[in-house]
């Protein structure tokens, strides 16, 4: 079955997989992967999450709404509604915007989704990289975790609202090996190609 040109970080948000289709679920590593089928995809409504009043930076912040039940997976993408940016980890301590020289936290040298009206101009989600780049996927209980930075003085306190958005997926395991992979959690690592 084809995949229809839709693949992660697509500018339209719209499902990975549809029924039928399988895939190879890595888990973090390539050997720790589970083979599924899709048997059945439904939206998810819009979570608007409350990570609580800003005074500072807030690190380390999970959100359990976006965990899935078993044989389930998850496909989310998020918009920050208040004045900081969020750095995502995915599991705990596996930063997944990072090169090989940025520094987490670091306001000037870290890689962070900014809010939705930075200087007051509102992006809008699907025209925007932003919106693409916030794509991040649960399977099953695997919950990711969320820092959040605010912008400007931190004596105004700001209200940390993040809006998510998904698609989920009901699987069964598959014996066929798969057309496709997803990085489940965890970043994809490359194998030196020196000359």
């Amino acid at each position: 079955m084809p995949l229809d040109n839709n693949f992660p970080h697509n500018p339209e948000f719209r499902p990975i997989l549809q029924p039928g289709q399988r895939a190879k679920l890595i888990r973090g590593n390539v050997d720790n992967f589970v083979n599924v089928e899709v048997v059945h995809v439904f939206p998810l409504p819009v979570h608007r999450h409350d990570f609580g009043v800003l005074t500072g930076n807030s690190l380390n912040q999970d959100d359990t709404h976006l965990d899935m039940a078993t044989g389930e997976l998850a496909q989310y993408r998020f918009i920050p509604r208040g004045n900081f940016r969020v750095h995502l980890q995915h599991p705990t301590g596996v930063d997944i915007y990072h090169t090989n020289t940025s520094i987490k936290g670091d306001q000037l040298q870290g890689f962070f989704l900014d809010p939705y009206d930075l200087g007051g101009v509102p992006w809008i989600a699907t025209d925007w990289s932003f919106w693409a780049a916030s794509e991040f996927f649960v399977f099953q209980d695997e919950t990711p975790r969320f820092d959040l930075y605010p912008l400007g003085p931190t004596t105004a306190a700001r209200d940390g609202y993040v809006d998510f958005y998904g698609w989920g997926f009901a699987l069964k395991k598959s014996l066929a090996e798969p057309p496709m992979s997803l990085w489940v959690n965890g970043r994809p690592q490359g194998v030196s190609v020196a000359k």
